[in-house]
Order: C-alpha cells, then structure tokens, then sequence
C-alpha cells in the first residue's frame, strides 16, 4: 500500500453529534492525497459505533480505539505513531476545514522553503454560528511563538519527514508546546492569511479558564523550555497583555453583531 502525503490525526471521547461533520469536511478536501486516523478515546456514547459503520470500508480513513481512557494528548500521539505521511496535521472531532486548507497548505510548502505552514481560522460555537476569527502574522518565528500560540492546532502542518515526529506531553497547553517545539527546530513558518478552518469554542472547553491557561503557559516557559526568570515573566507579560487584548477585541466584536 501507498503511503499517504498527509497524516491527518483525530481524536475523539464521546463526539458523537459532531464528529461526523468534521469526518465530512476532510472527506472533502479538493487534495486527496491523505489519511485520516481517528482515534476513539473509549467513548461512552454512540461515538466507535457510528464512526465504525459509516467509515469503516472507506480506504483514507484508518480506525483506532485506546484500550483505555489516556486523554487528548496521547491519543494524538498513537495516532502519530501510526501515521505514515510526509506531512502531519490535526483536526479535533468538533472543528471544521475549509474544502481548500489541504490544497492552499500543500502549495505553499511544495513552493517554499518552509516546513510548517497553518493558516488564520474562524471562531464557532456549538451552532456553528461565526462568533470570532483569529489571526496570524504571515511568518512566525520561534521568538513570535513564545509570545503567543500562532498556531491554531486545527490549521497547523509540519513536514515530518524532514523534522521528525512531535509528540504531545501530557500537559495543559500539550499542542502550544508542541508547535513551540517544531517552530524552534525549524526556521519559522508560513500562515496564509485566509481562514480556512473552523474551531469550535466550547463553554467546558480546557482552554476556557483564564487562570489555568496562564499556570499552563507559566510552566511551559519554565519546566518544559527551561526559561530564566526574566525571559518567563517576559514573555508571560507578552502573553496576558495579547490576552486581555483578545477579550476587549472579542467584546467589541459582539456590541457590533448586538447592534445589527
């Protein structure tokens, strides 16, 4: 069997009502050349059941199911165990693609001497209504990344061939230390200024707590990238100021939509 270009890994616990349109949005990628693995986190709802009966013959998609309950990290990382295509990209069970990304991203790393490339995207709650779009500067460099997490995870794509394999840690923040990792190994990467995915913000979501996300970001600085203290409070002052700029944005964005 033929190794596919792109890897693409999902993982699921108990996704049932949205994994399938996010299944669908892959499906339907203009580029073909890919594999999807979904990894099943023992679920308890109708997720393996549902996904097993619609996709199980479908030849771009390989099904895999944790023996037990491991987390979102490590279940990204059986499925990077398992991938085999030059380039390694992300997609949770309730984010969106745009029918282009995979098209828009292979270009640009097939034309330029870059070897991450992700892209801006959209904001959705769980009605899929548009509530926000983040951003990237159109190069991102290591020292950009310390000061924010460029990279949405959903829109990010490494070439793995040439780099190596990443592996997520079991942490808070697993996917922004990981980028930070390949970003730092690389000589920076490439954001298409288009949004060409949707990432659905959920009120239960990790990232959702102020106060843990900045416990996380504080210990990536310093137990995992080994920062002094004046670069750590550096950069962490850089991070709650794009914070706080992010929830003004976010808040004015929303008096306009109530005044329509």
């Amino acid at each position: 069997m033929n190794k596919e270009t792109v890897s693409i890994i999902m993982p699921v616990y108990n996704g049932a009502k949205t994994i399938i349109s996010s299944v669908e949005s892959i499906i339907h990628q203009s580029y073909q050349d890919f594999v999807l693995y979904i990894i099943d986190d023992c679920s308890t709802d109708d997720t393996f059941s549902l996904i097993n009966s619609r996709y199980k013959n479908n030849q771009k998609i390989r099904i895999l199911r944790n023996k037990t309950n491991l987390g979102v990290a490590e279940s990204r990382n059986y499925g990077i165990e398992m991938a085999t295509g030059k380039y390694i990209s992300f997609c949770d069970a309730d984010d969106l693609w745009h029918e282009k990304k995979l098209e828009r991203q292979i270009e640009v790393l097939n034309n330029k001497c870059v070897d991450v490339v992700c892209s801006n995207y959209y904001v959705i709650d769980n009605k899929r209504n548009i509530v926000g779009e983040v951003n990237a500067p159109h190069v991102i460099n290591y020292r950009k990344m310390l000061m924010k997490n460029y990279i949405g995870n959903l829109t990010g794509i490494y070439n793995a061939n040439k780099l190596g394999k990443f592996y997520q840690k079991k942490i808070g923040h697993e996917d922004y230390l990981m980028w930070l990792e390949i970003i730092n190994k690389t000589n920076g990467a490439i954001c298409i200024q288009d949004n060409l995915a949707y990432y659905m913000r959920s009120n239960n979501s990790l990232s959702g707590n102020k106060i843990k996300a900045a416990k996380w970001t504080w210990s990536i600085y310093r137990e995992h990238l080994h920062l002094s203290f004046p670069k750590t409070l550096y950069y962490f002052l850089l991070y709650a100021s794009n914070g706080v700029m992010k929830k003004i944005t976010h808040s004015l964005l929303r008096r306009k939509e109530t005044k329509k």
